[in-house]
Parts: structure tokens; C-alpha cells; sequence
């Protein structure tokens, strides 16, 4: 179940996190940018809603965070402190590359931009380079009313862009990712990868 306990509690055994999910930016108070979970049963220790102060307490040991979700590169600017945005915030927890989104992202758009960048990865491209692709096969078949750069160009790797190895690559890799309703055709892309949890 895609639960703000469950990513509390599994997510710093993986490398690569994925979380395709409702982002909700607030710049009338920046700590309270949020990813919205499913409502968990019975729990009456978290409310759901994964805030930017949460994760800053977290300690993420990822290679990767993919961020499928609106506005999760989009934050106020801070004076002395920068961009404050939900990616900003797996970045202090310790991701050393993210995929973001600039603004809000096209339901039936993501799910194919993210299952290339994956496959593109998993062939030993740059992180960078994987995404570049993804977005050159998209614009193959999307056609004059989707090709705009709104359906696209949201997307952006920041961080360490290198390769990186991936299940079925010479060494294993491990993926958590966690779906939310509003996303539901991600699952069509994410039954490709299996969940492993990564050794200690």
C-alpha cells in the first residue's frame, strides 16, 4: 500500500525510489509542500501527507529519487536558503540524483516518459541521457496536439547524472516505488521491475 508509514519505513533500503503521487506546493509556508499518500487504515501516527520538515528528518541513502508527481521542483525562494521545493528536501536527506517535474504533469503522460527513462537506463545511458530520449521517443508518436513542450518538458534530472546499474544489468539494483490513485496507469510500467529489498 502506497502509505506515508510503509515509505517511512522501507525507503532507505533501496537505491532507486520512485513515488508517483499528488505533489501539493505551499508558498505561504514552504516546510508544509507535501506528497499526498493513500489514507492508511487504523494509523493514528501520520496523517498521510509527507511534508517537506518530514523528510528533512529522514536519512535516504538512494542513488536515485524519480519524483513523478506535480510541481516537485517548483518551490518559494528563500533568502539564504535557496529554492525550497520537495526536491531540495531529498536532497538534504541524502538522494544523490533526482527526476523531477517544473509544474503539473499529464496523467496519460508520465507513465510512457518514465517507463523509457527506465529501460533507456537500464542500458547503461547517463541519467541525463536516458531522459533526453525518453522525451525524443515520446515526441515520435505524440502528435501535433501533444507535442508542446507543457506535456514534456516538465521533467528534469538534477544531481549526479552518471550511469548507473540497474536489475538485469552485471550487478543488481533495488526499486521501491509507491503508487497513488491518481496515477494509476503507472502500474501498467511499474509491474516490469521487480522489489528487492537491497542487502545490509
Amino acid at each position: 500500500m502506497a502509505s506515508e508509514a510503509n515509505f517511512k519505513r522501507e525507503s532507505q533500503h533501496y537505491s532507486i525510489l520512485h513515488l508517483a503521487l499528488h505533489g501539493e506546493v505551499s508558498d505561504a509556508d514552504p516546510l508544509y509542500s507535501k506528497l499526498k499518500f493513500s489514507p492508511a487504515d487504523n494509523d493514528s501516527t501520520e496523517d498521510g501527507y509527507l511534508n517537506i520538515y518530514e523528510i528533512y528528518n529522514m536519512n535516504l541513502n538512494s542513488e536515485l529519487a524519480v519524483l513523478s508527481a506535480c510541481n516537485t521542483g517548483y518551490g518559494k525562494l528563500e533568502k539564504g536558503e535557496g529554492l525550497m521545493s520537495l526536491g531540495r528536501a531529498f536532497q538534504y536527506a541524502g538522494v544523490n540524483s533526482l527526476l523531477l517535474s517544473n509544474w503539473g504533469v499529464p496523467d496519460e503522460v508520465a507513465p510512457a516518459l518514465m517507463y523509457d527513462f527506465y529501460r533507456y537506463l537500464k542500458q547503461g545511458m547517463k541519467k541525463s541521457e536516458a531522459l533526453r530520449n525518453a522525451k525524443l521517443n515520446y515526441l515520435k508518436t505524440a502528435g501535433i496536439h501533444k507535442s508542446a513542450p507543457f506535456y514534456w518538458g516538465s521533467f528534469v534530472v538534477i544531481g549526479d547524472a552518471s550511469p548507473m546499474e540497474i536489475e538485469g544489468g552485471r550487478s543488481r539494483n533495488w526499486i521501491f516505488a509507491l503508487i497513488s490513485i491518481c496515477f494509476f496507469a503507472s502500474v501498467l510500467w511499474t509491474s516490469t521491475f521487480r522489489l528487492t529489498e537491497r542487502p545490509l
